[in-house]
């Protein structure tokens, strides 16, 4: 959702969040997201179809994996355009991906994994939430706190999808 905001705040012309939870996808909207889509309700070639759609045909300009799951991968590698950037995030062990080094070459598809960041970085991070935080519902995302000592539940909690995200208070 933050990288909704981001891309907002940098002067992407288009952003689309491809999601299968109704509640993030609503967020995304408020996040600045002009296009969502429901992974849960289409399938790989409808919602490739539907982003070249959008872009008239091109494909993505650049494509953020940050949900975790290797499904998303392939998706996101069809919706690029040709010369298209692919950043990852996901960080799940024994998530194997398989990619086409054909598509990879003749696509001229960029593939570049991000995981971790430096204390610039999440200075950085920091500015830009105070900059904005009074123009995007961040407040929305949690949908529960639990104090430290019930940490055990806030893990189940937060597994249930009941929540986009719960919050641990010390």
């Amino acid at each position: 959702l933050n990288l909704c905001a981001l891309a907002c705040e940098r002067g992407a012309e288009s952003v689309l969040v491809v999601d299968r939870s109704a509640a993030r996808l609503e967020l995304a909207k408020k996040f600045g997201a002009h296009h969502v889509l429901d992974a849960s309700e289409l399938a790989h070639e409808s919602l490739v179809g539907t982003v070249r759609d959008l872009t008239t045909g091109r494909g993505a300009d650049v494509a953020f994996e940050v949900c975790g799951a290797k499904e998303a991968i392939p998706v996101g590698l069809d919706a690029l355009r040709i010369g298209g950037r692919y950043l990852i995030t996901m960080v799940t062990p024994g998530n194997a991906v398989e990619l086409d080094g054909n598509t990879l070459t003749r696509r001229c598809l960029t593939l570049h994994g991000i995981h971790n960041y430096t204390g610039e970085h999440l200075g950085e991070a920091l500015r830009f939430l105070e900059s904005v935080a009074e123009h995007y519902p961040y407040d929305e995302i949690v949908g529960r706190t639990f104090a430290l000592d019930d940490i055990e539940e806030a893990v189940v909690v937060a597994s249930s999808g009941q929540y986009v995200r719960v919050g641990v208070t010390p």
